[in-house]
C-alpha cells in the first residue's frame, strides 16, 4: 500500500468529519 494514498484517504475523511462536526456546531 502506499503511504500518498494511505495519508490521502486519512485526510479526506477527516476534513468530512471536521465538516460535520461544524456544521453541527
Amino acid at each position: 500500500m502506499k503511504i500518498k494514498e494511505q495519508t490521502r484517504k486519512l485526510a479526506a475523511d477527516c476534513s468530512k468529519h471536521c465538516f460535520e462536526v461544524v456544521d453541527r456546531t
